[in-house]
């Protein structure tokens, strides 16, 4: 807030310092008005929580092959469980693959739970990402996982997917239906749920 110049009202010291206090209170209750305006303006893109998505059936697009280092699928293969990583173009995509660490959490798995889970990757490549470079990167890291490029986005139009990062990687059952949320690699919490699930059945 401007200050006002105490020369134009003849006050007394007391009347002025009681105004200054006035106009720092008027301050404050505009801060919070905003922040609570911010708050809220959250809430609303976010419609519903984790509670309510778990159960919900992911549609798999099959009207665009997948890649499989310099093959193609036209069928995912079939297993208990399905991780879903969608990453959109908000981002860096190179970025965001974490092939490496992708690699290394499904060979750990693998290891306790042989042939259990695959995992599927679907990508909104921006526009500046040539989606050849991107091949490369999957080429380079021997990423032998199933990947989508999907420019279109039918799979997030499909399945209405928030804008929330969080609610970008699942974790399904054979039926394609979500049984924990979250990002294995970024989060190490959501990790261990995952590898608690996938490892709890000998």
């Amino acid at each position: 807030l401007y200050s006002l110049p105490m020369n134009l009202f003849p006050l007394s010291i007391a009347s002025r310092k009681r105004m200054k206090e006035w106009l720092a209170y008027i301050e404050c209750a505009l801060i919070f008005l905003l922040l609570t305006a911010c708050r809220n303006n959250k809430v609303k893109q976010s419609p519903y929580g984790t509670e309510n998505i778990i159960g919900k059936e992911i549609k798999i697009t099959t009207n665009i092959p997948f890649l499989l280092l310099n093959d193609t699928l036209k069928n995912l293969p079939k297993s208990d469980y399905t991780i879903i990583n969608y990453i959109d173009s908000s981002d860096c995509v190179a970025c965001n693959l974490y092939t490496l660490e992708w690699k290394f959490f499904m060979e750990e798995i693998e290891s306790s739970s042989p042939h259990k889970v695959t995992l599927v990757v679907y990508v909104l490549p921006q526009e500046k990402d040539r989606t050849s470079d991107l091949k490369w990167i999957l080429i380079g890291d021997d990423f032998n996982y199933p990947v989508c490029f999907d420019k279109e986005n039918n799979f997030a139009r499909i399945n209405q997917l928030p804008v929330e990062k969080m609610f970008h990687t699942f974790l399904l059952d054979a039926d394609y239906k979500i049984v924990l949320v979250g990002n294995p690699i970024t989060h190490p919490s959501i990790r261990e749920k995952y590898k608690s699930t996938l490892c709890a059945e000998q």
